[in-house]
């Protein structure tokens, strides 16, 4: 657990809030899981 503790400290200044991300659209997501399916990717 010492190790865990070490690593959170490292990474404790790391600020994500300004990152904002887009929503991926539902039709590209239907066509991404279709394409799947069908063995296309």
């Amino acid at each position: 657990m010492a190790e865990f503790d070490r690593l959170s400290e490292r990474i404790a200044w790391i600020d994500l809030s300004f990152v904002e991300r887009d929503r991926t659209p539902r039709w590209a997501i239907e066509i991404g899981i279709r394409c799947h399916l069908a063995g296309m990717s």
